[in-house]
């Protein structure tokens, strides 16, 4: 979690020792730092720094520089000069390690942002710290408090991401150790917000108030009754919330011009969820039970990736077909063969390890392919001589637009049904809805669905997928469909005269929706956090406010339509119903969905091409819910953001 105290820091030093010419520089790229223009700050940098040689002077340049690359999202070059602050003054290296343990967190490799806040937390607590820090511009135990809590968070992560493997292996006994462990600690929250002046200029992925969204733009008034509106007060305030873990605070937020009151929870959700896993361990050693996937028993774990014909997709080869394998296992994997060849292996990516328990390693291998039917066999070896197979089958003559075959290389899935709520009235039909998705997204080449339901879906939870786990491993051409079945609320803006709108998770608190829904402001701001290719939001819940750039559909759908397509960025919305709208239900499910699984379930797609686009499955749905209830209930498309389209393979 990258923490701009350092910038904030840095930029009020004075300058000593540094020639006029440095100096100027200097403060032309502290003003473009500021205002984001990192380009240009990084340019000025450079030119000072050529000018400078004291350690104070390098670190903080260099620091900045670091601070300039990880919002241009260049992870060599940020890593790279905030490794040189550290080697200019090592003894204040803190400011170099928590910078890159949150470099590395944002690239989901939460392992490696822990070591590197240990360094961090390491030197914040020598005997020389209050002295390097005394004439700093805030508090210093700001600043180790800072340290203090992020290190205490990526530890959290860490151990929660070991418990969830040994659970999904089966080793409970190992997994109830894990999890005693991360219940034993105390933590501290880490708030993650950076400030200019009152104003928030940057919320950190996965804090406190990232979990509790709190957004960019937004103004902190106060916090617990405490007013605020300078840096240093909003830092030091923020920073005596570290002994309050596990309680709830009221903040007064300035947004879109008007006041709000929320209750902000300074709580982790994987604490909730530890304590769910510990329980399920238990219960499954009493019961005897070795594994949590009883078909593999000790087997390895085999996951076919390539050809697509392996989930059902056929396809065009030029006498060749490139398979990929993902396999892993309770003892690791010695080999992993096709019909007797030895695949190549290489690195799993952050989100393919996801997919799979335990260490997962990529396996590759082109495989020559006969003009009939060709029965494959993958095999996966353990090293205590386990294995596990599975066999592909694909036509050799079959017919398939080959410039297709790789419109995506993963697609991911968050599927979330609510029938119970702590404070709204509760739902018949969300979580079949939610169910009967998750079952058709199956038949789609989806590679990984993360489903909650009802007390599982707390705003919490579904924070840290979509705002933190997701944007940090997902890639530039990765798909992800969320479909949420529950409440929704629309709030009207008097002051603007517009609408926002929110969903509600199974905790939001009727009298603070505002902090314990998920706004629409919140969702806008959270897709700019992701690289993937195509977003899709399905929402089976009635309200406005959606904050649309368009919201035409299409009806072009000639092969060049699906190229273009498949090549834009987008980011689109499906809601089942304007504000004041009912969801109508029917024969066990809403109608809305209803008709979503009709559109997604078509053989054959209106063009007769062999896919079908988001934005077609919403011009029949809409059409088909209208209809059906006389105009009473009239689903909402359009885009947030990006040209393309989500594509659905239609088999």
């Amino acid at each position: 979690m990258f923490n701009r105290l350092s910038l904030l820091c840095f930029v009020s030093l004075l300058f000593i020792g540094l020639n006029g010419c440095a100096s100027v520089q200097i403060l032309k790229a502290n003003h473009y730092l500021q205002n984001e223009q990192y380009a240009q700050a990084i340019y000025e940098y450079d030119s000072a720094l050529k000018q400078s040689h004291d350690k104070a002077s390098v670190m903080m340049i260099t620091t900045n520089m670091g601070v300039a690359y990880t919002y241009l999202d260049n992870f060599d070059k940020a890593k790279e000069y905030y490794l040189k602050s550290i080697n200019a003054w090592p003894e204040r290296g803190y400011y170099g390690y928590i910078n890159l343990a949150g470099l590395f967190y944002k690239q989901g490799k939460i392992q490696e942002a822990l070591e590197f806040s240990l360094k961090a937390m390491e030197l914040a607590n020598s005997p020389r710290f209050d002295e390097i820090e005394k004439s700093s511009y805030y508090n210093k135990n700001t600043l180790k408090w800072g340290i203090t809590a992020a290190s205490e968070f990526y530890k959290l992560r860490s151990s929660f991401q070991k418990l969830t493997k040994e659970y999904e292996l089966g080793n409970y006994s190992k997994a109830s150790q894990i999890a005693n462990g991360i219940l034993r600690l105390k933590y501290h929250p880490h708030f993650g917000v950076d400030f200019s002046g009152n104003t928030i200029v940057d919320v950190q992925e996965g804090s406190i108030a990232d979990l509790n969204g709190l957004v960019k733009g937004d103004k902190i008034l106060r916090i617990d009754g405490i007013s605020i509106s300078t840096v240093l007060e909003a830092y030091d305030t923020s920073s005596t919330l570290y002994n309050k873990y596990g309680k709830d605070i009221n903040i007064s937020i300035l947004r879109h011009g008007r006041e709000l009151s929320i209750v902000c929870r300074l709580t982790y959700p994987e604490i909730d969820q530890t304590r769910l896993i510990l329980s399920g361990a238990k219960s499954k050693s009493m019961s005897g039970t070795t594994t949590a996937k009883s078909e593999y028993t000790n087997g390895p774990f085999i996951k076919i990736l390539e050809p697509k014909s392996a989930r059902g997709i056929k396809i065009l080869t030029d006498h060749n077909v490139t398979f990929i394998v993902l396999a892993s296992g309770k003892y690791g994997i010695k080999s992993v063969t096709i019909n007797g060849v030895k695949c190549r292996t290489s690195e799993a990516n952050e989100l393919e390890q996801s997919f799979l328990p335990s260490k997962v390693i990529k396996y590759t291998a082109i495989i020559p392919l006969l003009q009939k039917k060709n029965t494959f066999t993958v095999k996966a070896l353990d090293t205590k001589g386990n294995i596990t197979q599975e066999q592909v089958v694909i036509e050799g003559n079959q017919s398939f637009a080959k410039e297709f075959a790789n419109i995506y290389d993963h697609k991911v899935a968050v599927i979330i049904g609510i029938n119970k709520y702590k404070t709204f009235p509760s739902l018949e039909f969300a979580v079949n809805d939610a169910k009967s998705i998750r079952d058709t997204l199956k038949t789609k080449g989806f590679d990984k669905i993360i489903e909650l339901y009802d007390g599982e879906a707390s705003r919490a939870r579904i924070m840290r997928i979509l705002a933190d786990e997701l944007p940090s491993t997902m890639g530039k051409n990765d798909a992800l469909m969320v479909y949420f079945a529950g409440h929704g609320l629309t709030e009207d803006l008097p002051d603007e005269g517009g609408q926002e709108g929110y969903i509600a998770p199974m905790d939001t608190d009727v009298d603070n929706y505002r902090g314990s829904a998920i706004s629409m402001t919140y969702i806008h701001n959270m897709i700019k956090k992701y690289r993937a290719k195509h977003i899709l939001f399905v929402f089976d819940s009635c309200y406005s406010g959606l904050g649309l750039m368009r919201n035409a559909g299409t009806t072009k759908k000639a092969s060049a339509f699906i190229m273009n397509a498949s090549q834009n960025r987008s980011t689109q919305i499906l809601t089942a119903g304007g504000k004041n709208e009912q969801s109508k239900e029917e024969k066990g499910h809403g109608l809305f969905t209803r008709a979503l699984l009709d559109a997604l379930n078509r053989k054959t797609p209106p063009s007769g091409d062999s896919f079908i686009v988001a934005s077609d499955i919403a011009q029949t749905v809409r059409k088909k819910v209208a209809e059906e209830t006389n105009g009473e209930q009239n689903p909402m498309f359009g885009w947030l953001a990006g040209e393309g389209d989500f594509i659905f393979e239609s088999f």
